[in-house]
């Protein structure tokens, strides 16, 4: 009798400590907040037309148009979009007014806080059409300096040396900034701001095959420079292509513009806007037509 009592007194505790067990755990729920979801970041893009037989181009993003009627020699504005991965194509478009892809689609990433330089090398021609991806963090330019990256988009031309000098200074005096072989390029590199000079020659040779002139590279200025075939005037292989992204905020304007022409030409220049296709304004020289009698 006094065992059962023992046993029936611990039952007892065990169920009471049990009873205030559960009671406890009742009474101390508590709400787990999720962790917020990742923001989303900015990435930015660019696409220069750099392929001399194409023509003009449409981009698309996930079937969706970017940009339209991309002429050779053009570059677009800097597009912000979602960081993540996209399928771009890049459609010429046909006498017709018809679309043919050229390239893709393709899988692309692009990361957050960085920004990307797509360019359009080879010709349709001989099917050596293909896209030259470049990708800079985004960072600021230095107070007081310039930064410039320089490639190497010209088809067919032979690896150039890059001279960047001042204006009035002699070719046999300077070295070069980098040599450069098809599809290279310098990588982003800061200088004073200022007026300069760009020549190129074959690598290891002093015959200057392109002369910028008096080039200005101002404050806060961020420069892509293709060296791209030139299928105008001029007796120059390749020409430049430049784009630029300031750190500052600047007037949409066009110039000032360095044209060559020729003496007794007759020539139609033409300005150019936007027209919402996201290309910055731009100054067209047409061909020129028979020179005037005298």
């Amino acid at each position: 009798m006094r065992g059962i009592t023992k046993l029936s007194v611990l039952s007892l505790s065990l169920v009471v400590l049990s009873g205030c067990w559960l009671d406890d755990d009742d009474s101390d729920q508590t709400t787990v907040t999720p962790p917020p979801e990742p923001e989303v970041q900015s990435t930015y893009v660019r696409v220069h037309h750099t392929s001399a037989d194409a023509p003009n181009v449409n981009v698309l993003a996930d079937g969706s148009a970017v940009l339209e009627d991309v002429p050779y020699h053009a570059s677009s504005n800097v597009l912000e979009l979602d960081e993540g991965t996209y399928s771009i194509t890049v459609q010429g478009i046909l006498p017709d007014g018809t679309t043919a892809d050229v390239i893709g689609p393709a899988d692309l990433e692009f990361s957050g806080e960085t920004r990307y330089e797509v360019f359009a090398l080879g010709q349709v021609a001989d099917e050596s059409l293909e896209p030259l991806i470049l990708s800079n963090p985004v960072s600021a330019v230095a107070d007081g300096e310039s930064r410039i990256q320089v490639v190497h988009a010209a088809y067919g031309a032979p690896t150039v040396d890059v001279y960047l000098t001042a204006p009035e200074d002699e070719l046999a005096s300077a070295s070069p900034a980098v040599t450069l072989e098809y599809a290279a390029d310098s990588g982003q590199v800061e200088v004073p701001a200022g007026d300069y000079r760009v020549r190129l020659t074959p690598a290891g040779e002093t015959t200057v095959v392109y002369d910028s002139g008096t080039l200005p590279l101002a404050d806060g200025g961020d420069y892509i420079v293709a060296a791209t075939n030139n299928v105008t005037t001029g007796e120059s292989p390749v020409t430049l292509q430049i784009s630029t992204t300031a750190t500052g905020t600047k007037d949409a304007a066009i110039g000032p513009v360095a044209l060559t022409l020729d003496a007794l030409g007759i020539y139609t220049i033409v300005a150019t806007d936007s027209d919402g296709g996201g290309l910055p304004p731009q100054v067209i020289l047409l061909d020129d037509l028979a020179p005037a009698q005298p």
